[in-house]
């Protein structure tokens, strides 16, 4: 399974574990809102992460789910976007 593309933006990993896929966001400066706290949308962008893989876990066959990709140029500060 291939997660979108600005899922590397927020360094979002996809594992498997025990046949359970799980996605993980690393915190840091580029999801950091205020001082101390994650800024809503890399929240959002990882609970919609999670639900694509929910759906290709619950109905999904190879090629059959295709996520609609965000263009996000690779090298643009997330604070650009």
């Amino acid at each position: 399974m291939r997660l979108p593309p600005y899922a590397e933006r927020l360094q979002a990993v996809l594992e498997l574990e025990q046949g359970r896929h799980r996605v993980i966001m690393a915190a840091g400066p580029h999801v950091t809102g205020r001082p101390g706290f994650l800024h809503g949308g890399a929240i959002s962008g990882l609970l919609e992460l999670a639900a694509f893989v929910a759906l290709y876990e619950a109905i999904g066959e190879p090629g059959t789910i295709r996520v609609k990709p965000i263009n996000c140029p690779p090298s643009a500060p997330m604070a650009q976007i």
